[in-house]
């Protein structure tokens, strides 16, 4: 996440503000307790496929945050967290509303979302598309990637990639420098930065019970996000937890030496940092 979506590691904004909510009031606003229904009614309903023939690109959780990171920082920055939601909600009703029957003009009859907000997310998308994406390259004409490593068509399966990672505990690795247009998770600050291997959780396809619930298998199962937030593709890539030294990432004069940080980077995050063994 870029700008205001992700505001981790920023400072100057004074202290989170209490909030006078009651513990057994889930929600500030009556309506933010059916927002998750409608949430994970879409979801189902685009998984499952709306009408025949019609194909529905792969919509999840990678593609509803990069839509919140698409609006317009100050209206982000005004928002409540359910809102946001809204908002991700509006762009995919805006792309995919004819197979709904739902309309653009619609929604900013019902003070949904804008045109212009609208337009803002689709000009940030298209760009997007153009765009290299860590480990996969640029895409082609039709917006899609290639990997011979995070395929597991080309691969074989997401098992195999898992079975292969690139790093091992302890070895030394810096953080790529990266500004895209697109949705990614790996965080500004650690960006340039030098850490060390300390854990590989594994890779393995998502199993299912007899009732089609997910079963916690330990490992990573989750698809690779840069990808994933397009819609067209599913790869998936290894994920380590990496070791930084606070210095490294404040700097020797703010960064205490006592501390360090722990954070979660999937491969192509990484490269092997050859000077600082």
């Amino acid at each position: 996440m870029e700008g205001p979506h992700f505001l981790q590691g920023w400072a100057g904004y004074g202290k989170i503000p209490h909030k006078d909510q009651p513990e057994s009031q889930a929600w500030l606003e009556d309506w933010e307790g059916e927002l998750g229904s409608i949430f994970a009614l879409l979801s189902t309903m685009f998984e499952k496929g709306i009408k025949p023939n019609q194909p529905i690109p792969f919509w999840g959780l990678d593609a509803a945050r990069w839509g919140r990171e698409t609006m317009n920082p100050r209206d982000y920055m005004n928002n409540s967290y359910d809102a946001l939601w809204v908002e991700t909600l509006s762009s995919l009703l805006t792309m995919y509303g004819d197979r709904l029957g739902v309309s653009l003009k619609e929604l900013e009859e019902r003070q949904i979302t804008t045109g212009a907000a609208q337009q803002r997310a689709e000009a940030i998308r298209q760009v997007a598309f153009t765009q290299s994406v860590p480990g996969c390259g640029r895409p082609d004409a039709q917006g899609r990637y290639q990997s011979d490593r995070y395929d597991p068509t080309v691969v074989g399966s997401i098992d195999k990639i898992g079975a292969n990672p690139k790093f091992q505990v302890g070895d030394r690795v810096r953080c790529i420098n990266q500004l895209a247009a697109g949705h990614t998770r790996e965080y500004p600050y650690f960006r340039g930065k030098v850490g060390t291997v300390v854990a590989y959780y594994g890779l393995a396809a998502e199993k299912r019970d007899a009732q089609g619930q997910i079963e916690f298998q330990g490992v990573y199962s989750a698809p690779y996000p840069e990808i994933a937030s397009r819609g067209l593709q599913k790869f998936y890539a290894p994920v380590y937890n990496v070791r930084f030294e606070n210095a490294e990432i404040w700097g020797e004069d703010f960064g205490d030496r006592r501390l360090a940080i722990y954070a979660d980077v999937y491969e192509p995050y990484i490269t092997l940092d050859e000077h600082r063994r």
